[in-house]
């Protein structure tokens, strides 16, 4: 589940990567207008760690496990968060 969650979430971000706000978000020079304007973007895709709570939980609703509960769900998500904030934020490289 934690595969499906990540490869859910690195779908969104390469989504979000491809449109003309994040280009042109990118393209400002730093300051408060940039990061007004990520924060629009990232607003609009989702890439959060509730988000990706809400994303690993409807995997694990879709795969019919029982043995995995509604917690350990919200705990993949946390976990795949950290990492694709990582990820992000060019402090890791992608996550596997």
């Amino acid at each position: 589940m934690r595969n499906a969650t990540l490869g859910t979430a690195l779908g969104r971000l390469q989504r979000m990567r491809e449109t003309k706000a994040w280009r042109e978000a990118r393209d400002m020079s730093k300051g408060k207008a940039r990061t007004i304007a990520f924060n629009a973007v990232h607003k609009v895709f989702g890439p959060t760690e509730f988000g990706l709570a809400i994303i690993a939980n409807n995997h694990r609703k879709a795969s019919g496990r029982n043995d995995i509960g509604a917690h350990e769900a919200q705990n993949i998500g946390k976990t795949v968060w950290k990492a694709l904030q990582r990820h992000m934020f060019r402090k890791a490289g992608r996550p596997r």
